[in-house]
């Protein structure tokens, strides 16, 4: 997921319409059948017929946006993506609609079985060569090859001699193996949390969180470095992605940090780690979260509440060191032009409170699935952007600054209230950056480009 958020969409028009076909389809899936839609309108499926189906438009997704070359943004989409997307989307299709008979044929090796598997497996490895690198490749190669050879080695170390037909197999359609536990919290549960999290990003509440740590940190020592950790705090509790955190709260408080005076790869460094703790911070956490409630056999209110604690201690640590670094630099606070004002701040940006608010009472409280409960508070968000775009008062220079030289405004000087009006500005980068959006503000005599 934090890949694909940093993808940026192909350049032909095709491309861009099949990545966003594809990604609607995946998103939508999943919440049908996360919150139970497929058995209310008679659709019983197998947990692995959905998983194979979902599996197969991830792939043809992930090769449609990442292109072969490592690190190198997507241009136009090469043929050979164009075959591999379609191979692991007609194969993902496949396997779902023929699970039934599939897992009937489990215990015998056949050539259907097989190529199956083989393709699986191909376009895994190489999915996961061009979104993660060789590590995780090499790994997968070396247990491969112990579970091969494990019955040669003698002492405790033995393992029981598998055949490479055989596991092949096991792998790829086994709910042990490729469609089992960890992809089906992947396609369910994840799936769920990061829709509300661009939610409420987009919604506005990112620059909510943005403002208020500016608010609560910006008159202290260092207030800039402190600003990044507590807004990343806050936002990382309610998406769960480090690069979403990164993303959204980054380009309002490095630009800060820098102009500060904190050296820039001080700055960087600052955010990345504040970032890294959105998959530490309740309520929302990363998705091994949840994969271990389900291993554990526990409610996933219980992994959260354990987690508290250390997530403030990380973060409480965080912040420390940054004090010691801005002192040892001689950081002082934020100008007090570009702070706003705690009043205005909760006055307009409570209601974004009210997923977060939500998701808390129906886990916690109601005893809700997280599915549901993502569901509910992603119904939430657009309500409350709604509102706070109602009764809204200007956000702070920082962030006003930050958002319109992103999105590429012609005018990119701090904006005063006479002659910016406010706007929810959505843009996409051409360099290898996601969309996103954020609360701009543009100039009423220069439109964002």
């Amino acid at each position: 997921m934090e890949e694909l958020s940093a993808a940026a969409p192909p350049r032909s028009a095709a491309g861009r319409f099949a990545q966003a076909a594809l990604a609607a389809l995946l998103t939508l899936g999943s919440l049908a059948y996360s919150v139970g839609l497929t058995r209310s309108a008679g659709l019983v499926l197998f947990p692995e017929q959905f998983l194979a189906g979902i599996y197969g438009v991830c792939l043809a997704l992930l090769f449609i946006s990442f292109p072969a070359a490592r690190g190198t943004p997507r241009g136009e989409i090469a043929w050979y993506d164009w075959l591999f997307a379609a191979a692991g989307l007609a194969v993902g299709l496949y396997v779902a609609v023929t699970f039934p008979r599939l897992t009937a044929q489990a215990g015998t090796v056949t050539f259907e079985l097989l190529f199956l598997a083989a393709v699986l497996a191909f376009l895994t490895l190489e999915g996961t060569r061009r979104t993660s690198g060789y590590s995780l490749i090499v790994i997968t190669f070396v247990l491969v090859v112990w579970v091969l050879i494990g019955h040669l080695v003698p002492g405790q170390l033995q393992t029981h001699k598998v055949e490479a037909r055989t596991l092949a197999i096991y792998l790829s359609f086994d709910n042990n193996g490729l469609l089992g536990l960890v992809l089906e919290i992947a396609c369910t549960i994840v799936v769920a949390f990061v829709l509300m999290g661009q939610l409420l990003a987009r919604s506005g509440g990112s620059g909510f969180f943005n403002d208020f740590a500016l608010g609560l940190m910006g008159r202290y020592r260092g207030g800039a470095a402190k600003i990044s950790v507590v807004a990343s705090s806050l936002f990382g509790s309610i998406s769960g992605i480090a690069a979403a955190s990164a993303l959204a709260v980054g380009v309002v408080t490095i630009p800060l940090m820098k102009k500060s005076g904190i050296p820039a790869r001080l700055a960087a460094a600052i955010e990345a780690c504040a970032a890294n703790g959105a998959q530490l911070m309740p309520p929302v956490m990363g998705a091994v979260a949840f994969v271990m409630a389900d291993f554990l056999q526990v409610p996933y209110r219980e992994v959260a509440l354990a987690a508290l604690l250390p997530s403030l201690l990380y973060y409480a640590a965080l912040f420390i060191q940054c004090d010691l670094e801005t002192a040892r630099y001689g950081i002082g606070r934020v100008d007090r032009s570009e702070i706003p004002g705690m009043g205005p701040v909760l006055k307009t940006g409570w209601i974004f409170l009210a997923p977060f608010a939500a998701i808390v009472g129906a886990m916690f409280w109601l005893n809700w699935e997280p599915e549901p409960a993502a569901a509910l508070a992603s119904a939430l968000s657009r309500p409350a952007s709604a509102c706070a775009r109602s009764s809204s008062s200007a956000p702070s220079a920082a962030t006003c600054s930050a958002c319109s030289r992103s999105a590429g405004c012609r005018s990119r000087s701090p904006p005063t209230s006479s002659t910016w009006a406010r706007r929810t500005c959505s843009f996409s980068w051409s360099s290898a950056r996601s969309p996103t959006s954020c609360w701009a503000w543009a100039c009423r005599r220069s439109r964002c480009t």
